[in-house]
Protein backbone atom coordinates (compact mmCIF):
# COMPACT_ATOMS: atom_id res chain seq x y z
CA UNK A 1 0.00 0.00 0.00
CA UNK A 2 2.03 3.07 -1.44
CA UNK A 3 -0.57 5.44 1.27
CA UNK A 4 1.30 3.16 4.24
CA UNK A 5 3.54 5.47 6.11
CA UNK A 6 6.11 2.76 6.83
CA UNK A 7 6.89 -0.79 6.65
CA UNK A 8 6.13 -0.94 10.69
CA UNK A 9 2.39 0.23 9.57
CA UNK A 10 1.67 -2.47 7.13
CA UNK A 11 3.18 -5.18 9.88
CA UNK A 12 0.88 -3.44 12.45
CA UNK A 13 -2.27 -3.98 10.50
CA UNK A 14 -1.42 -7.44 9.72
CA UNK A 15 -0.56 -7.44 13.81
CA UNK A 16 -4.01 -6.09 14.34
CA UNK A 17 -6.33 -8.18 11.62
CA UNK A 18 -4.87 -11.60 12.81
CA UNK A 19 -5.31 -11.09 16.69
CA UNK A 20 -1.52 -11.43 17.53
CA UNK A 21 -0.55 -9.91 20.94
CA UNK A 22 1.74 -6.88 20.52
CA UNK A 23 4.66 -7.33 23.33
CA UNK A 24 6.93 -4.31 24.25
CA UNK A 25 9.53 -6.76 22.23
CA UNK A 26 7.46 -6.72 18.87
CA UNK A 27 6.17 -3.11 19.29
CA UNK A 28 10.18 -1.90 19.41
CA UNK A 29 11.10 -2.60 16.00
CA UNK A 30 7.67 -1.41 14.35
CA UNK A 31 8.73 1.90 16.09
CA UNK A 32 11.53 1.98 15.04
CA UNK A 33 10.32 1.58 11.71
CA UNK A 34 8.03 4.09 11.87
CA UNK A 35 10.15 6.84 12.90
CA UNK A 36 13.34 5.68 11.06
CA UNK A 37 10.56 5.88 7.62
CA UNK A 38 8.54 9.37 8.83
CA UNK A 39 12.04 11.03 9.93
CA UNK A 40 10.67 11.66 13.73
CA UNK A 41 7.32 12.17 12.35
CA UNK A 42 8.90 15.40 10.04
CA UNK A 43 8.93 13.81 6.48
CA UNK A 44 5.43 14.27 4.21
CA UNK A 45 4.30 11.07 4.57
CA UNK A 46 3.75 11.73 8.25
CA UNK A 47 -0.27 11.21 8.23
CA UNK A 48 -3.13 10.73 10.73
CA UNK A 49 -2.57 6.90 10.49
CA UNK A 50 1.46 6.80 11.34
CA UNK A 51 0.52 8.96 14.75
CA UNK A 52 -2.16 6.54 15.32
CA UNK A 53 0.24 3.53 15.09
CA UNK A 54 2.73 5.44 16.98
CA UNK A 55 0.35 5.82 19.50
CA UNK A 56 -0.91 2.28 20.08
CA UNK A 57 2.32 1.42 20.21
CA UNK A 58 3.61 3.18 23.17
CA UNK A 59 0.45 2.10 24.44
CA UNK A 60 2.31 -1.57 23.69
CA UNK A 61 5.24 -1.01 25.72
CA UNK A 62 7.42 1.27 23.58
CA UNK A 63 9.14 4.04 25.45
CA UNK A 64 9.93 6.87 22.71
CA UNK A 65 13.02 8.67 24.99
CA UNK A 66 14.85 4.99 25.39
CA UNK A 67 14.38 4.03 21.36
CA UNK A 68 15.42 7.25 20.52
CA UNK A 69 18.74 7.01 22.91
CA UNK A 70 19.34 3.70 21.49
CA UNK A 71 19.14 5.15 17.76
CA UNK A 72 21.39 8.59 18.65
CA UNK A 73 24.15 8.67 16.14
CA UNK A 74 27.89 8.18 17.24
CA UNK A 75 29.58 8.65 13.46
CA UNK A 76 32.93 6.75 13.71
CA UNK A 77 35.41 8.93 12.07
CA UNK A 78 35.62 6.86 9.11
CA UNK A 79 32.21 8.60 8.24
CA UNK A 80 32.64 11.46 8.93
CA UNK A 81 35.31 11.56 6.26
CA UNK A 82 33.14 9.85 4.07
CA UNK A 83 30.38 12.18 4.69
CA UNK A 84 32.79 15.27 3.84
CA UNK A 85 33.91 13.56 0.51
CA UNK A 86 30.11 13.06 -0.54
CA UNK A 87 28.88 16.20 0.09
CA UNK A 88 31.89 17.83 -1.87
CA UNK A 89 29.59 16.15 -4.57
CA UNK A 90 26.71 18.12 -4.45
CA UNK A 91 24.97 18.97 -7.88
CA UNK A 92 21.51 20.69 -7.51
CA UNK A 93 19.50 20.41 -10.71
CA UNK A 94 15.48 21.24 -11.68
CA UNK A 95 16.10 24.63 -10.92
CA UNK A 96 17.22 23.62 -7.73
CA UNK A 97 14.94 21.57 -6.73
CA UNK A 98 17.06 18.42 -6.84
CA UNK A 99 19.97 17.72 -4.64
CA UNK A 100 22.35 14.67 -6.31
CA UNK A 101 24.85 13.32 -4.22
CA UNK A 102 27.00 10.62 -5.32
CA UNK A 103 29.25 7.96 -3.23
CA UNK A 104 32.26 6.02 -5.12
CA UNK A 105 34.35 2.63 -3.99
CA UNK A 106 37.56 4.94 -3.89
CA UNK A 107 35.81 7.28 -1.66
CA UNK A 108 34.27 4.80 0.75
CA UNK A 109 38.02 3.19 1.06
CA UNK A 110 39.70 6.49 0.67
CA UNK A 111 37.83 7.55 4.39
CA UNK A 112 38.74 3.98 5.54
CA UNK A 113 34.70 3.85 5.76
CA UNK A 114 32.06 0.96 5.70
CA UNK A 115 29.64 0.90 2.95
CA UNK A 116 26.84 0.97 5.90
CA UNK A 117 28.23 4.01 6.66
CA UNK A 118 26.52 5.89 3.73
CA UNK A 119 23.02 4.83 5.22
CA UNK A 120 21.22 7.84 5.51
CA UNK A 121 23.26 10.85 3.55
CA UNK A 122 20.51 10.63 1.13
CA UNK A 123 18.54 13.17 3.39
CA UNK A 124 21.41 15.37 3.41
CA UNK A 125 20.94 16.07 -0.45
CA UNK A 126 17.12 16.66 0.46
CA UNK A 127 17.62 18.71 3.08
CA UNK A 128 19.42 21.72 1.18
CA UNK A 129 17.16 24.51 1.18
CA UNK A 130 15.23 24.87 -1.90
CA UNK A 131 15.16 21.29 -2.95
CA UNK A 132 12.46 19.21 -2.42
CA UNK A 133 13.63 15.53 -3.82
CA UNK A 134 17.26 14.70 -2.57
CA UNK A 135 19.17 11.94 -4.71
CA UNK A 136 22.35 9.63 -3.90
CA UNK A 137 24.15 7.40 -6.26
CA UNK A 138 26.26 4.71 -5.42
CA UNK A 139 28.40 2.74 -7.69
CA UNK A 140 27.31 -0.87 -6.96
CA UNK A 141 29.86 -3.24 -6.12
CA UNK A 142 28.34 -5.35 -8.42
CA UNK A 143 28.35 -3.27 -11.12
CA UNK A 144 25.85 -0.43 -12.01
CA UNK A 145 24.86 2.31 -9.79
CA UNK A 146 22.05 2.23 -6.75
CA UNK A 147 19.90 5.23 -6.82
CA UNK A 148 18.10 6.11 -3.28
CA UNK A 149 15.76 9.27 -3.25
CA UNK A 150 13.86 11.03 -0.82
CA UNK A 151 11.00 13.60 -1.57
CA UNK A 152 9.53 16.45 1.16
CA UNK A 153 7.52 17.49 -1.92
CA UNK A 154 3.81 15.77 -1.46
CA UNK A 155 3.20 16.18 -5.29
CA UNK A 156 6.55 14.34 -5.77
CA UNK A 157 5.99 10.94 -5.48
CA UNK A 158 9.82 9.14 -5.62
CA UNK A 159 8.30 5.66 -5.48
CA UNK A 160 7.04 5.95 -8.67
CA UNK A 161 9.47 7.96 -10.19
CA UNK A 162 11.83 4.96 -8.97
CA UNK A 163 9.32 2.30 -10.75
CA UNK A 164 9.97 4.18 -13.87
CA UNK A 165 13.35 3.43 -13.71
CA UNK A 166 12.45 -0.51 -12.19
CA UNK A 167 12.54 0.00 -8.65
CA UNK A 168 10.09 0.80 -6.48
CA UNK A 169 8.91 2.87 -3.22
CA UNK A 170 6.48 4.81 -1.54
CA UNK A 171 5.87 8.48 -2.56
CA UNK A 172 8.37 10.42 -0.15
CA UNK A 173 11.15 7.06 -0.10
CA UNK A 174 12.17 5.10 -3.47
CA UNK A 175 15.07 3.22 -4.94
CA UNK A 176 15.80 1.66 -7.86
CA UNK A 177 19.43 0.15 -9.50
CA UNK A 178 20.68 1.19 -13.01
CA UNK A 179 22.78 -1.00 -15.36
CA UNK A 180 24.89 2.01 -16.46
CA UNK A 181 27.57 4.04 -15.15
CA UNK A 182 27.65 7.45 -12.46
CA UNK A 183 27.06 10.09 -15.35
CA UNK A 184 24.39 7.99 -17.13
CA UNK A 185 22.59 7.17 -14.26
CA UNK A 186 22.51 10.71 -13.05
CA UNK A 187 21.30 11.88 -16.04
CA UNK A 188 18.38 9.31 -16.56
CA UNK A 189 17.62 10.32 -12.47
CA UNK A 190 17.33 13.65 -12.91
CA UNK A 191 15.37 13.38 -17.04
CA UNK A 192 12.76 11.49 -14.99
CA UNK A 193 12.48 13.79 -12.10
CA UNK A 194 12.52 16.85 -14.61
CA UNK A 195 9.26 15.23 -15.88
CA UNK A 196 7.63 14.67 -12.82
CA UNK A 197 8.25 18.51 -12.05
CA UNK A 198 6.43 19.22 -15.59
CA UNK A 199 3.73 17.40 -14.95
CA UNK A 200 2.40 19.16 -11.36
CA UNK A 201 3.66 22.10 -12.94
CA UNK A 202 1.23 22.02 -15.91
CA UNK A 203 -1.90 24.18 -15.53
CA UNK A 204 -5.20 21.62 -15.26
CA UNK A 205 -7.50 22.13 -18.36
CA UNK A 206 -11.11 22.82 -18.07
CA UNK A 207 -13.65 21.31 -20.11
CA UNK A 208 -15.75 23.52 -22.58
CA UNK A 209 -18.94 22.51 -23.71
CA UNK A 210 -19.24 23.05 -27.60
CA UNK A 211 -22.67 25.06 -28.39
CA UNK A 212 -25.50 23.02 -29.55
CA UNK A 213 -25.43 24.07 -33.53
CA UNK A 214 -28.95 23.40 -33.73
CA UNK A 215 -30.31 26.09 -31.66
CA UNK A 216 -30.75 29.71 -32.49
Amino acid sequence: DPRAAAVGVLVYRIAVYEGWELTPEAAIPLYVSLISDTGGFRHANTNAEALQVGSELIRAGVVPASVAASLEERPSPGKLRLLGAVLSTLELHCAGRVGVLSVTTDMVEGARASWEDIEGMVNWARNVDGVSVGVLLTTAKGGGVRVSMRSRNERIDVGKVCMSLGGGGHPGAGGCHINADLVATKEKVVRALEQSFNRISQPVMSRTTAPDSASS
